[in-house]
């Protein structure tokens, strides 16, 4: 079982990355790296009179230069304060 030494924010803006030191059963000890986004919502929308999943195009910048083109990938969105998943879903489809 590994055991969490410490853990440290390194980096807090719309994310928050967090650094932690863990140590393994024989002691050995490294770092890992957490991105906290919040919690989120996503649905797969599948069309029963054609058969076909819907996707939508997104830009997403992470990937910007290694690709002119928008990635496909299915809805979803960041869940607002005060609201739930289901909320959520509805809002994205």
């Amino acid at each position: 079982m590994h055991t969490v030494i410490s853990e440290k924010t390194v980096f807090n803006d719309r994310l928050v990355l967090e650094e932690g030191k863990i140590a393994d059963v024989a002691g050995n000890e490294f770092s890992r790296l957490r991105l906290k986004r919040g919690d989120a919502s996503a649905v797969l929308l599948y069309n029963t009179d054609s058969k076909k999943i819907i996707l939508t195009r997104q830009f997403r910048y992470p990937i910007h230069g290694q690709t002119e083109e928008e990635i496909l990938e299915i809805l979803a969105g960041k869940i607002e304060k005060g609201k739930d998943s289901l909320h959520t879903a509805m809002r994205e489809a």
